[in-house]
């Protein structure tokens, strides 16, 4: 592992940011009905007008931009880990794939247990009319952007050199970044449209965006720790996983609105931990 942990202030800016979103979920609108109210509005009622009947930019599907985007984020992690194994990365060979191994598993842990906040929240607001009783408390859009966000530039920055660079790191470096700068576009079209187009209400996109940061800056702190041995992230990561998949059976209406957990999740799931554990 590198030295690329974060430092004090970034750490302070974290929390502060965390705090801020969840104040404006949870404390806020004790102060004010109107403040309540609006956090709690639905920019479009999907129950009457379906999104897809809106202008929106380029017209394009909201759910194309979405997997378009998550598509060039796994390009891009893919590339940053390709070019760790190249003689001029500063990364032990295979270290750059445990890395994003973990964070991915990281987060599947981290997005099960916002299933059971959803549960436990209970709020449907802003759901379409497929779904009226779907648990809505919290956006995973924001949540799983926001995790990716602070965590793609942190992790390509592992596997950065400061010496000579031959021609395959030359060529893969300034793609990598390219399709970062597609990826920070297409991700903020993304979560502009999951509020403006009536997904959730700002509450629920404060919570989501609130739990994606919090999680990443406990992943990280666990990822560099130099005190932990890799078989102890190992078991605090599969600690994590087991717990979320636990209390997700436990909590979630799967009666009402179905499983949140299919077979496809828990397959990927499992093929990552198979990378991880290589």
């Amino acid at each position: 592992m590198t030295n690329t942990t974060l430092l004090p202030f970034q750490r302070r800016l974290l929390l502060s940011l965390v705090v801020t979103l969840l104040a404006l979920g949870f404390l806020v609108p004790s102060l004010s009905t109107n403040v309540a109210s609006s956090l709690d509005a639905c920019v479009i009622d999907r129950s009457r007008v379906h999104p897809r009947t809106l202008p929106m930019w380029l017209n394009i599907g909201d759910s194309i931009i979405h997997n378009a985007t998550v598509a060039i984020l796994w390009i891009a992690a893919v590339l940053a880990v390709i070019r760790s194994e190249l003689r001029e990365s500063p990364l032990p060979s295979g270290q750059a794939l445990f890395e994003l191994a973990f964070a991915t598993l990281w987060f599947h842990g981290s997005y099960w247990f916002l299933y059971v906040f959803k549960a436990l929240r209970g709020d449907i607001a802003c759901n379409g009319p497929s779904s009226p009783l779907y648990p809505n408390g919290l956006s995973g859009h924001y949540a799983y952007f926001g995790y990716c966000l602070l965590g793609l530039p942190l992790f390509q920055l592992h596997s950065r050199s400061s010496g000579d660079q031959g021609k395959a790191y030359q060529i893969i470096t300034p793609i990598m970044y390219i399709l970062d700068a597609v990826f920070a576009v297409g991700a903020a079209i993304t979560l502009y449209r999951t509020y403006m187009h009536g997904y959730h209400s700002a509450r629920q996109v404060f919570l989501g965006a609130a739990l994606g940061v919090c999680t990443h800056v406990i992943m990280y702190s666990v990822l560099t720790s130099k005190t932990l041995k890799r078989s102890q992230k190992t078991g605090i990561l599969g600690g994590l996983c087991l717990s979320g998949f636990v209390l997700t059976q436990l909590t979630w209406p799967s009666t009402i609105v179905g499983k949140a957990i299919g077979p496809v999740q828990i397959g990927a799931h499992v093929a990552v931990w198979g990378l991880l554990l290589y």
